[in-house]
């Protein structure tokens, strides 16, 4: 939570920001731009285009000391984009290539875009049927 004060000392945080900041974190030759941006989205839930320090914090907490329930929520959350309740297709395979550009090029075997989309496609097709937000949180 200091690198959020130390680089945002007004306590607020744009999403070229907090991509920059998030950066950081990975090596040169991982690409963290796609999932720094769903995380900024799934942490702005005021969708102001901005997170706050507080918001930033709320997250954390959540994330390292909040009810599974809650974790499993916040997940949701990064894959439900259009925050409609549930996670489309092309949702899902936004998170899975934000994930493969994580792991950069030393990923063991290597593979290509064509063949990350191949499995995400399969994942989608063994999925619940009609998975909607209020089933698991009911």
């Amino acid at each position: 939570m200091l690198g959020f004060k130390a680089e945002c000392p007004s306590g607020v945080a744009r999403e070229d920001t907090f991509r920059q900041v998030y950066a950081q974190f990975f090596p040169p030759e991982a690409n963290p731009k796609p999932f720094a941006r769903l995380l900024f989205h799934a942490i702005d839930t005021s969708q102001a285009g901005h997170i706050t320090f507080e918001d930033f914090a709320l997250t954390m907490s959540t994330l390292c000391r909040g009810e599974t329930s809650e974790k499993l929520r916040w997940a949701f959350s990064i894959y439900d984009q259009d925050r409609d309740g549930r996670i489309s297709k092309l949702e899902f395979l936004n998170v899975v290539l934000a994930v493969y550009a994580l792991l950069g090029p030393r990923v063991d075997p290597p593979v290509d875009d064509w063949s990350i989309v191949d499995k995400a496609e399969h994942a989608f097709r063994v999925r619940i049927p009609d998975f909607h937000i209020s089933f698991l949180f009911r």
